[in-house]
């Protein structure tokens, strides 16, 4: 399976989750065609095989070669030279720079500026597919860009996600799941690359949200716990956390999200979801006041997210019902400090002046949307 180009070339989502997720289906049924002769190999010049420009540094060499290379094997790079095929021992090769003519980098800011993401994650992928193979290659560009795909992905599936957003859809959510789940799957075969780990983590992530858990339990047992200055570290924990959660176990899933907490460089795919964990198990084990102090905390930090758009809700629903109302123990280094707030109070004032935030935020977003139409009509126009 080309795993990537599934969806580049327009597969339906649903196919793609079967080909991912799913054990690969049979060819039970179709019939074998043989023929008598063997077919003749036919001779194709190496000027005519596709080719993929890369600057590539070599063991010896003192400076970056630019090639065009044609096939990689588990022993060698092969690379055209005039007519002929030339051959580099991939033991030799030290990094290589991919060259993409068209690929433009700030093309995906303006996607991503706009919340227009699953249209900058296929962007990066179509540029990149051509060289995609060469994934395996020490040191490459590629998979950086394919993190920012895969991320795009997840982005689009949290937006779809957000039950409380605009363009709440769960089978879309699904579908940019599966996708974001497939570019990571492509990442994690640079074995070479740090962010490997990351990449199979982020896989379980996505097997989770797909609702397999099976999957999600199996590959998260392959990782071993990261170190607390890993970058996988919080995703981790994060992941740990929300399988203890789903089994009710919520003592033990809020001391794996206080881990991703605490110790996470405030990735912003993993601190709002890990804080929002630790909410939710508050509220579960009925402690109403640490669950308001943390979804309190989410909704002024990520208000405009689908984490902020959730902990803002919740909190309105606890105040609404006076979970938090009764007078609250006070540990004696507040009261001795002088240090005691009125929490509700500061939740009572914020929710209205938070509500008139969104109704400019949700107008200024429109009129930037229109902005965006007519600046889009007028470029396909003279293009």
């Amino acid at each position: 399976m080309t795993g990537i180009h599934r969806y580049v070339t327009g597969i339906a989502a649903t196919a793609l989750c079967v080909a991912l997720i799913a054990p690969a289906a049979t060819a039970a049924g179709k019939k074998k065609v043989t023929s008598k002769k063997a077919a003749k190999s036919r001779y194709v010049s190496p000027s005519k095989l596709p080719k993929q420009p890369a600057m590539v540094t070599i063991t010896g060499e003192k400076y970056p070669k630019t090639l065009n290379l044609v096939a990689l094997t588990d022993t060698e790079l092969q690379y055209v030279k005039g007519l002929r095929i030339e051959k580099i021992p991939r033991k030799d090769i030290q990094s290589v720079n991919f060259l993409f003519n068209r690929f433009d980098p700030y093309k995906v800011k303006v996607f991503e500026h706009r919340e227009q993401f699953v249209e900058g994650a296929v962007y990066i992928v179509q540029n990149l597919a051509p060289a995609l193979k060469y994934i395996k290659l020490p040191d490459n560009n590629l998979v950086g860009y394919l993190s920012d795909a895969a991320y795009l992905y997840l982005d689009a599936a949290a937006t779809h996600d957000d039950k409380k957003g605009r363009h709440y859809d769960p089978k879309k959510a699904q579908t940019e799941y599966v996708k974001a789940y497939s570019v990571f799957k492509k990442i994690t075969e640079a074995d070479w690359y740090y962010g490997a780990t990351l990449a199979h983590l982020n896989m379980a992530y996505c097997a989770l949200k797909l609702k397999k858990r099976a999957i999600a339990e199996k590959l998260f047992k392959e990782i071993d716990p990261p170190e607390i200055d890993d970058a996988a570290f919080g995703l981790y924990w994060l992941v740990d956390g929300m399988m203890k959660f789903e089994d009710k176990k919520y003592p033990e899933a809020l001391a794996s999200a206080i881990k991703a907490v605490d110790f996470d460089s405030r990735d912003l795919h993993v601190f709002p979801q890990a804080r929002l964990l630790t909410a939710y198990c508050y509220e579960d084990m009925l402690d109403y006041y640490r669950a308001r102090d943390a979804y309190f905390e989410v909704a002024r930090l990520f208000h405009d997210t689908p984490e902020g758009r959730i902990a803002f809700s919740s909190i309105q629903f606890i105040r609404a019902r006076k979970l938090t109302d009764t007078a609250e123990a006070v540990g004696i280094e507040k009261v001795f400090f002088n240090s005691v707030e009125d929490v509700n109070k500061t939740i009572d004032e914020y929710i209205p002046k938070a509500k008139e935030q969104d109704k400019i935020r949700r107008e200024r977003k429109k009129r930037l949307e229109e902005q965006w139409k007519r600046e889009d009509a007028k470029k396909k126009k003279h293009s």
